[in-house]
Formats: structure tokens, sequence, C-alpha cells
């Protein structure tokens, strides 16, 4: 299971790179130029903060090189399922012109959803926040029903928001492919070690899930199978 991290810099990115950790873009990050260093990476859309203006984001994907790229995030509407599918399909084509395998946003309730799966590469399991991370739907059997069902449909499937080792490994028994989290974001030098051993704690056993599901579809997902 591949690690994209939501924070690098100059201290800390060899050793990153180093431990086969990737990347997670943002339209604020300023990481662009950052992207080609690490073994993949992946593009968010940045609609969480509900301040997404499509002209920038589209300026701003065209910027980006296409190889080793993961996926793109089509945009969502946090935190409703059914809303994120219909926004996130108006811009499954135009990604996928652009040169980016395309990542549809799944939300609390999505297990309800009949999905096109042709339509898009990636399932990405986002969810809304709760006062209580246990409480969060990204974790539950609903959700880990829908990663079962992406695979199954072979789809790539990404979690996002996964900031501690307990999370992970939720992520790695509900068959995620790849992970991100902003882990490093407060204290970047201090946490690294703890967030390489995490990522070394899920990737040196063999995960149960290597047999349960067809090859991904897309080639660079074919890549990191």
């Amino acid at each position: 299971m591949i690690y994209l991290s939501g924070c690098t810099n100059n201290l800390i990115e060899e050793s990153l790179v180093k431990a086969g950790i990737g990347l997670i873009l943002n339209p604020k990050s300023g990481y662009v130029g950052r992207c080609q260093r690490f073994r993949c990476f992946a593009i968010d859309n940045g609609c969480y903060a509900n301040k997404w203006e499509e002209g920038y984001w589209l300026d701003w994907l065209a910027t980006i090189p296409t190889d080793k790229c993961l996926f793109a995030v089509a945009p969502d509407v946090y935190p409703d399922a059914k809303a994120s599918l219909e926004r996130g399909l108006k811009y499954t084509d135009l990604i996928r012109s652009m040169g980016f395998p395309v990542a549809i946003v799944a939300q609390d309730g999505a297990e309800k959803i009949d999905y096109p799966w042709d339509e898009f590469d990636c399932m990405f399991i986002g969810g809304e926040r709760t006062p209580k991370a246990k409480d969060e739907w990204k974790i539950s059997k609903e959700a880990e029903l829908v990663c079962n069902r992406a695979r199954n449909a072979g789809k790539w499937v990404h979690m996002g928001r996964v900031n501690s080792l307990m999370r992970l490994k939720r992520a790695e028994r509900m068959g995620c492919n790849s992970v991100d989290g902003t882990y490093l974001k407060y204290g970047p030098s201090v946490l690294l070690p703890n967030l390489l051993k995490y990522v070394e704690v899920i990737n040196d056993k063999q995960t149960l899930f290597e047999d349960q599901w067809e090859t991904h579809g897309h080639s660079i997902h074919r890549n990191f199978s």
C-alpha cells in the first residue's frame, strides 16, 4: 500500500523518496515542482474548503506532468455522496483527455449508489469528519463494501485523511491501494521517524487481499500493483 504525503520540504524529502512514499498535490500546496522526484503522486481538487474555482483548478492541472500520476480527483461535494458523483462525472472525460486517471470521491452513504465503473479509474474514499474519528463513515463496514465493489470492478482504491497507524491498518484491511495524509504538517522533522515506521509496518507484511480482485485497468495502476 502506497502512502502519499501531503507535506514535504528540503529536509525530509530525501527520506520520503527513499522510503517509497509518494506525494499528494492540491492547488494551494506549491508542490508541483517536486512531484517528479517521488515514486508516484496524486492530485487532489481543493474542494474541501468550499473555495474551489474551476478556471484556476484547470489552469493548475494543465501544469502538472501526467507520468507517475496515480489519479486526479474530480471535483466533489463534501460530504454528499450523490452530489459528489454527479459533479465528478461532469469532469471525468476532461480529466482523462488531459492524460490523468480520474478519481471519484465516495462520501457517506456511497454504499447505496450504483456507480458507473467504466466512467472513472479510481475510487477515493472520503467522508465527513466526526468528533470521534472511530465513528467516521470512511472506516465503516459500509465503506469497506464500497472498496470491495471498486476492487472487483478493477479500480484503484484510495483513502484520504489517513494520519495514524491505526487508520493505516484499517485502510489496508479494507483493500486500499494507497492512502494520503498530512501527518507531517505540524512537525515534519519530528514526526518523520514515526511515519517511516508506520509505512514499514504496513508494507513488511504481505497484503491479505492480493488475489481477491482483478488486475487494475489503467496502465499506471498496473505499474504499482
